[in-house]
């Protein structure tokens, strides 16, 4: 499942499923240039930090997964 906003030039899509993520990936790879934001949740995890949210901006979209 995906939701878009359109946020003044730039469309944002939230994607939540392994689905929508997979059918994002060849938007991904053909991209000229990728902007990636990775955000991390440590509360002290015995095996270390947990990948929380992923933000991309490709092709003047960004997508947060």
């Amino acid at each position: 499942m995906t939701t878009n906003i359109k946020n003044q030039n730039t469309k944002i899509i939230f994607i939540n499923t392994q689905q929508a993520l997979s059918d994002y990936v060849q938007e991904f790879a053909a991209a000229k240039e990728l902007a990636l934001d990775l955000e991390f949740d440590s509360n002290r995890y015995a095996y270390g930090f947990k990948l929380c949210l992923i933000q991309i901006c490709a092709s003047g979209k960004c997508f947060v997964i």
